[in-house]
């Protein structure tokens, strides 16, 4: 109960932080909608009578977005729940979608989720994690209602258990937290950044016309490419400055040089929306990550 509490806690004091206010469902094209809850965003695929819903975020999310499903597909039911990676600002709140699921609803999550949400039973029995229903393992691809999708999985990314959805038929890819048209995501504290930057090249391969993010606005390939070269350029400002530095050492590093990365990372993005709000609590990780593979 203290856990559900804590993830309910930081959720609402980080959609007032990261305010991007007004929940709104989104068409993003043809049967492809996208449900906006402050600052975050899911995806909702539209079948014949049926709904399928890539992330509801958290029940308080799906709580504002049932009245809107029925009300913009009134005799449509939820067929298809899918988790696209294990951090509950993404995956809660599933159960609050009962009142227009369809009878037998599918969780769908890779095995690697399934498994560490089994690592952590006696805390789910208060939470508002709905347990997955099947599993896949590695990338898939199947038609649901006639639409193509493909489930890629992407390791030792953003997370192990990573999938984006892409819909071929569509051009429309969902890769939440793999990109922004804001900065501070470049800086969390659970990114591998190797991984990052490799999963983010196999995504730029897709031709992809309209990317689905995790947060904020709409994106494109553009702005993944652009968010991939910020990450990859902070690590190389990175290398510069421990470079200068003579390397890295916790018992002899001079501080002063932490303040020059960060400056230096502000001169070259500094104008990116949300960057600067990000970069003092985060700034030591990504350097660890960068040079330890955390």
């Amino acid at each position: 109960r203290l856990k559900n509490a804590l993830i309910t806690q930081q959720m609402g004091q980080a959609q007032g932080f990261l305010a991007d206010p007004g929940d709104a469902l989104e068409q993003v094209q043809g049967p492809i909608w996208s449900w906006k809850y402050g600052w975050y965003r899911n995806m909702v695929l539209v079948g014949e009578g049926q709904l399928a819903i890539f992330d509801p975020i958290s029940a308080e999310s799906v709580r504002e977005m049932v009245p809107a499903l029925q009300a913009q597909f009134p005799d449509h039911r939820v067929s298809l729940v899918v988790y696209s990676h294990a951090h509950q600002d993404h995956i809660r709140g599933a159960a609050e979608l009962a009142p227009i699921a369809a009878e037998g609803w599918t969780v769908l999550a890779h095995q690697v989720l399934v498994d560490k949400l089994a690592m952590h039973a006696r805390s789910l029995e208060d939470s508002q994690v709905l347990l997955p229903t099947r599993a896949v393992e590695g990338s898939v691809s199947w038609s649901w209602q006639g639409h193509d999708v493909e489930l890629i999985h992407l390791p030792d990314s953003h997370s192990t258990s990573y999938l984006a959805a892409w819909l071929p038929d569509h051009g429309v890819l969902y890769a939440p937290d793999m990109v922004s048209k804001r900065g501070g995501l470049a800086l969390e504290n659970d990114n591998y950044l190797q991984g990052m930057l490799r999963a983010q090249e196999r995504l730029l391969e897709l031709p992809a016309t309209r990317v689905i993010p995790g947060h904020y606005e709409l994106c494109t390939l553009e702005d993944l490419q652009r968010y991939h070269d910020m990450i990859e350029g902070m690590g190389d400002i990175v290398d510069r400055e421990l470079s200068a530095q003579g390397g890295y050492d916790v018992t002899t590093w001079d501080p002063r040089a932490m303040a020059d990365i960060q400056q230096a990372w502000r001169e070259e993005y500094g104008e990116v929306p949300g960057f600067e709000s990000a970069i003092i609590p985060n700034s030591t990780y990504f350097v660890l990550a960068w040079i330890g593979g955390f």
